[in-house]
């Protein structure tokens, strides 16, 4: 079909060619500011409106793809349109380029169609944006989707990750902490090789609500603070990840290969050498003398004018219940050392209630009003041996945090300062600065860094914006390390 259009132009001198897919142009006249045509190249030299006439033969203007479409090449602003878009009720009005298409019967010009257009449509996205009242994170956060996801818990450039999640958050019935190598999940012997990850309950189990808040520490730290209320008996949760022996500063991380990491990341890509290098390095960088650690503390109080009974139920490694089906040994705890066991011998867990040895895995405490019960969980990422698992239980919890504290502090301190009158957005880009830090995995101090995606390995597209943040951050040397990567 022929099918004719107008595109009209305030001024400007526009200059340029009209390009057609699926048609082609049999007609193109120029009117106002000195127009001249030439084939499909046009040029207005002269000031004031400017108004090109195009005919195209063959068009198709239907539903769906394969459609005409109109390339506009100006040497200044440049748009493109569907040709079946075209419609002298509803002009394309582009006000920031000063320009207008309509159908080539439409005898109005750019400045009528502006009128036109504003008085029938109204306000135009930005112009309600701008009318509106200030916004807040806190109210637009009400009218957003509320999204629930686990958080990454870590020392920074090591692959031995915690993952720490709730009941509740989609299909799940426990609290639970899964260790991790990145994105692949932490197989133990004990299990055939099966993943492990350690299932607990602090108060009465799942009903029907979940008084369930959330927040890191400071609001940025890698340190997760949880509270749950069960009716009047609340649980207040801390979790954050250290080094087994070693004190948690810059001296004592020693990272992950970044070749070694890139392995354990979803959908990595080797070359032959490249592989050829991960076996080699594979057994020293995944076989150490020391894990990371997970502490965990959980403090049931009674808020209640009587007292009242509290509730908990200490971690314990759940393959997927296959020993249920007696596919493999149960672990066993053992109330008198206050260790998590498997049948080797292994111990995966360290448990104390108010600085003991908890007795049993299941535990109902009565408390009086006002009085707290405390549970202490110290689980190292791969069971270790029951030696050091009493070198371990040695560890004070109060120590290691104000360590962790310091450690992520200091990360923050040698980053640029940033304030902003929008705390919670403040908060936002700090603790997404350190999540950026924790997850980026390489040998300590000075070799290239994986820059990962979430669970996915570095690729220069979606790798960039993230280190460039660093870059404008002032966390330069990361940054170069991350890019060091990719040469």
């Amino acid at each position: 079909m022929k099918k004719g259009f107008s595109i009209l132009w305030q001024g400007g001198k526009p200059e340029g060619s009209i390009g057609v897919n699926k048609g082609r142009i049999v007609k193109m006249t120029a009117s106002g500011g000195r127009g001249q045509v030439k084939g499909v190249e046009f040029k207005f030299s002269g000031e004031g409106p400017c108004r090109l006439d195009v005919e195209v033969e063959g068009a198709l203007v239907g539903l769906g793809a394969n459609q005409t479409l109109v390339r506009v090449r100006t040497k200044e602003n440049p748009f493109s349109f569907f040709l079946r878009d075209v419609k002298s009720s509803y002009p394309i009005y582009i006000p920031e380029y000063s320009v207008a298409v309509t159908e080539a019967e439409d005898k109005r010009d750019y400045l009528e169609i502006s009128r036109d257009v504003e008085k029938s449509c109204g306000l135009s996205k930005l112009q309600e944006i701008e009318a509106a009242p200030e916004e807040s994170y806190e109210n637009a956060s009400k009218f957003t989707r509320d999204l629930k996801c686990p958080t990454w818990l870590g020392i920074s450039r090591d692959i031995r990750i915690f993952e720490v999640g709730f009941r509740g958050d989609h299909t799940e019935m426990w609290d639970w902490i899964a260790p991790r190598h990145h994105w692949k999940n932490l197989n133990v012997p004990e299990f055939g090789d099966a993943r492990v990850r350690y299932n607990f309950m602090a108060g009465r189990g799942l009903g029907c609500a979940q008084d369930l808040t959330r927040r890191l520490e400071d609001g940025v730290l890698p340190i997760l603070n949880a509270s749950f209320t069960d009716e009047e008996v609340v649980y207040k949760m801390k979790f954050f990840v250290t080094n087994e022996k070693s004190p948690l500063d810059p001296e004592h991380v020693r990272g992950t290969h970044f070749l070694v990491a890139d392995e354990h990341a979803l959908g990595h890509m080797f070359t032959p050498g490249q592989q050829a290098k991960v076996e080699a390095l594979h057994r020293q960088e995944m076989e150490r003398d020391e894990e990371t650690v997970i502490y965990v503390r959980v403090e049931a109080i009674n808020t209640a004018k009587a007292p009242r009974y509290s509730w908990m139920k200490i971690p314990e490694p759940i393959p997927m219940r296959s020993y249920e089906k007696q596919e493999v040994q149960k672990p066993y705890y053992d109330g008198e050392s206050g260790f998590g066991c498997f049948p080797s011998g292994r111990v995966y867990m360290v448990a104390r209630l108010n600085g003991k040895p908890a007795p049993q895995e299941e535990m109902a405490v009565l408390l009086e009003p006002g009085e707290k019960a405390e549970y202490v969980f110290m689980i190292p990422h791969s069971p270790i041996s029951r030696e050091r698992a009493e070198a371990l239980a040695k560890n004070s919890f109060n120590n290691r945090l104000e360590e962790c504290v310091r450690f992520w502090r200091g990360k923050l301190a040698g980053a640029a300062e940033i304030s902003l009158p929008e705390r919670r957005i403040e908060e936002m880009i700090k603790a997404g600065l350190l999540h950026i830090d924790l997850v980026y995995y390489g040998l300590e101090p000075d070799g290239p860094v994986m820059p990962t995606i979430g669970v996915y390995p570095a690729i220069g597209s979606e790798s960039s914006p993230g280190i460039q943040f660093l870059d404008s951050m002032g966390m330069s040397r990361l940054a170069e390390r991350a890019i060091m990567y990719f040469i």
